[in-house]
């Protein structure tokens, strides 16, 4: 099967099993922002179908089948690169990145009244006192 290099099947000889898509580890507190940087990763990879669900699983047999295999495997990896450890264990036997993502977005993407309240008290506790005038705005944008 020849494959295009616009192809979601296409790894390029860059596409290493041991790459770091993302800096920031998913511990799940930071879940939106784990979630978007490994969001533009895998679209920027031409990757991302395989965690939306939008490129399903070729049946066993089809003239896909390996070459999807071996591409969600790939981004499998990447994703548990981009992982804190007592996260990973938790999805270490998921067999699909779909899967996988699934997962996360139902545990993490829940509403978390403690951390809401957490994140209002810091708000209105903010103070700049001897921060600049960036330092104060990069943590309030933070929050």
């Amino acid at each position: 099967m020849e494959i295009e290099h616009n192809s979601p099947y296409f790894l390029s000889s860059s596409d290493r099993p041991g790459m770091m898509l993302v800096s920031c580890p998913l511990t799940g507190d930071n879940y939106p922002m784990w979630q978007r940087a490994i969001i533009n990763a895998l679209k920027a990879k031409n990757k991302l179908v395989f965690v939306d669900g939008s490129l399903p699983k070729p049946v066993a047999g089809a003239a896909e089948f390996s070459t999807w295999t071996k591409c969600n495997a790939m981004v499998i990896v990447w994703i548990f690169n981009s992982l804190a450890k007592e996260v990973y264990n938790s999805v270490a036997f998921v067999n699909t990145a779909t899967e996988i993502w699934k997962e996360f977005q139902d545990r993490f993407s829940q509403g978390n009244i403690p951390r809401i309240y957490e994140l209002k008290r810091n708000l209105a506790l903010l103070r700049q006192d001897d921060l600049t005038v960036s330092a104060y705005f990069t943590k309030l944008k933070t929050l």
